[in-house]
């Protein structure tokens, strides 16, 4: 894959990093009984990432759209490459279901911004209980990208190889 879609894929990474921050202290609580999440996690933690995600919630719209025009650099990168490639067509085919899988970890989330409206006004349990919904999400979404980053590396690693046999052969002659 040319090297524009993988800085993309790192700048989404980040940016899943940066989320991280506010729900990682969720992430111990995954599967735990959803009355008892505000006992978990401290008022001023759930009291920051509301913050947060209300904060997210006002950006102007265009930075969603550079957003999704980075999502779909990287899948058009991902179907040329699954094209033109065929020694790494599984690894790219791989890769692409991972993106595709923290998309729709994504947008199972998109019903959820609304709620970080100003005139919003939530209760402790239905606050902790957001937060939670969207840090699992976001955790599904991480381990996706990751994982088609992990892809993408291995099929750098088989393309550079391949290079090295062809200059090798290309030497002995």
């Amino acid at each position: 894959m040319a090297p524009t879609p993988i800085l993309l894929l790192g700048v989404l990474i980040g940016r899943h990093f940066v989320e991280a921050i506010f729900d990682h202290v969720w992430w111990s609580s995954f599967g735990a009984d959803p009355s008892t999440l505000k006992s978990r996690v401290t008022a001023a933690q759930r009291n920051a990432a509301m913050n947060f995600y209300k904060a997210n919630a006002a950006i102007p719209r265009t930075f969603l759209y550079v957003y999704l025009a980075f999502i779909a650099l990287i899948l058009i990168g991902h179907v040329g490459t699954i094209i033109n490639k065929p020694r790494i067509r599984a690894l790219n085919i791989m890769s692409l279901l991972c993106l595709l899988g923290s998309i729709a970890a994504h947008a199972v989330n998109w019903d959820v911004v609304p709620k970080f409206g100003p005139n919003v006004k939530l209760t402790v349990n239905d606050e902790a209980q957001l937060l939670y919904r969207i840090a699992l999400c976001h955790a599904v979404s991480l381990a996706a990208l990751v994982g088609a980053a992990l892809c993408q590396i291995v099929a750098a690693e088989v393309e550079e190889e391949d290079v090295a046999v062809v200059r090798k052969k290309i030497k002995s002659k």
